[in-house]
This record gives structure tokens, sequence and C-alpha cells, in this order.
């Protein structure tokens, strides 16, 4: 969809997407894709602590 089809759409066309079930399964996956990077991140932080402890022996 284009950016002028989109300012066009009504905002009652919004609230409708947002009960839909495709809304909360966007969101759902979003929020999975996040814990799996926020996970991500916190092994790496954990294997460079262990990296850098192991250094200053």
């Amino acid at each position: 969809m284009s950016l002028p089809e989109a300012l066009k759409m009504g905002l009652s066309f919004v609230k409708m997407y947002q009960k839909s079930p495709s809304f909360d399964l966007a969101s759902k996956q979003l929020e999975n894709e996040n814990r799996y990077k926020a996970n991500v991140i916190n092994r790496l932080d954990g294997v460079i602590a262990v990296s850098q402890a192991r250094a200053r022996r």
C-alpha cells in the first residue's frame, strides 16, 4: 500500500484491523522477535563478561 492510500484510509479501518486476528498475530510475532533479540544480547553479554574475566588472569 502506498503512503497516499494509507493516509486516505479512515480511522475506522485502523480500529477494525487492531481488533482482527491478523493484528494479534503480527504483534505476537514482533514480541517474539524482540524477546529473541534480547536473549541473544544477554547471552553475548555473558560471553563477553567471561572473556574479560579470563583475560584479566
